[in-house]
């Protein structure tokens, strides 16, 4: 039992290990979002949308998959503990966008034509040259940036640990949570769901002679992602004339996203002593909430003085800058998965065919 339990808290710690440093959003991407912001809230919130929408996606198809191993629930007071890994894959045509069509709804902004029209979002290119915009109020020049690049993954990891309990009625309840995790650098993450299975092979007609296995099933799962920012006046491309502001202005800077995921599912499996096999259909819904925190510098023309070229900074609240939804890309899907049990460990794979395909494995122990 102890080799076994290690084998379970190395499996943790080599899952968690590679998530967190494998995910798309790391303190380069979350700095460059920062960048976006000086470009004041109606704008901001239009490209920080944009570069963000497929890991909005992703994260919410990621978060409705892994939540059974087997379509039979577990006898009363059976229980299991696994270590889930969800890749969501982005489709080739979430990997950019255009400068070109978002020029339209842009008000501060202007996209420079002389640079690239597509451009890559945050799941897209690393290695290549991004859109650039320039930020004009009143007929006056104020800067201007680059987009960001990509990262070049083209997924998006969701880990989690996951326990399933039996209870009455051929019922499972099952929780699901990560723990927070806070980096210095980068920021926290935080999840936490709960669901529920239910055979219904007890409530047909001659059902327990059926030799599949019936089951509906339904999970909630939340997720919360702080990540840093640092946006000084010093990170403007054109120099702010004046700044009245201390440095101190501009701490606590940080974008929070809120991801809250559903899904329901009509499932079919068979058991076998060493293999189970199970597939189903179902429906799914996520949206990821966007927000920024603390003060934010603005170029604007600096009215104080006669000459019309002088600039200055304004500063900016969070919550009136990036505030945001990214709906689920998903809503029907349908799946498919395979359990192998050895004695009381188990190792479990599943393929969810969507808009954002999922990839599913966990690993963990089942006592039936």
């Amino acid at each position: 039992m102890k080799k076994g339990y290690r084998l379970f808290t190395g499996a943790l710690f080599a899952l968690l290990v590679f998530f967190f440093n494998q995910n798309p959003v790391n303190a380069q991407q979350i700095d460059d979002i920062g960048i976006i912001i000086q470009s004041g809230a109606d704008d901001a919130n239009i490209l920080a949308q944009e570069y963000l929408n497929p890991f909005g996606k992703g994260f919410g198809a990621g978060l409705n998959s892994g939540w059974f191993h087997n379509a039979k629930p577990h006898k009363k007071f059976g229980f299991d503990i696994t270590v889930n890994a969800s890749l969501a894959l982005v489709p080739s045509s979430y990997e950019n966008f255009s400068a070109a069509a978002v020029n339209s709804r842009l008000s501060r902004l202007q996209w420079d034509p002389a640079s690239p029209d597509q451009t890559p979002t945050i799941n897209g290119s690393k290695n290549v040259t991004t859109s650039r915009f320039t930020i004009t109020e009143q007929g006056q020049n104020l800067g201007g940036f680059e987009m960001p690049t990509g990262t070049g993954f083209q997924f998006v990891p969701s880990p989690m640990i996951q326990a399933s309990v039996g209870l009455i009625a051929n019922t499972d309840v099952t929780l699901r949570f990560l723990p927070e995790y806070t980096n210095d650098e980068f920021g926290r993450i935080k999840l936490f769901g709960v669901g529920l299975k239910h055979g219904i092979n007890q409530w047909l007609p001659g059902g327990k002679l059926l030799p599949v296995d019936l089951s509906v099933q339904a999970g909630f799962t939340t997720l919360e992602v702080d990540g840093n920012l640092s946006l000084t006046p010093q990170d403007f491309q054109q120099q702010p004339d004046s700044n009245p502001f201390p440095a101190s202005e501009w701490e606590g800077q940080k974008v929070t996203t809120s991801t809250n995921a559903f899904t329901a599912n009509a499932l079919v499996g068979k058991k076998l002593p060493f293999i189970s096999f199970f597939a189903g259909v179902g429906f799914q819904s996520a949206t990821m909430e966007v927000e920024t925190v603390g003060n934010y510098p603005i170029p604007v023309p600096d009215e104080s003085t006669a000459d019309p070229t002088d600039t200055t900074v304004e500063s900016l609240a969070g919550e009136d800058i990036l505030n945001f939804e990214i709906e689920s890309a998903n809503s029907v899907h349908a799946l498919a998965g395979l359990t192998l049990k050895l004695a009381f460990f188990q190792i479990s794979g599943s393929f969810t065919v969507s808009e954002f395909p999922v990839a599913q494995a966990s690993v963990g122990f089942s006592f039936r």
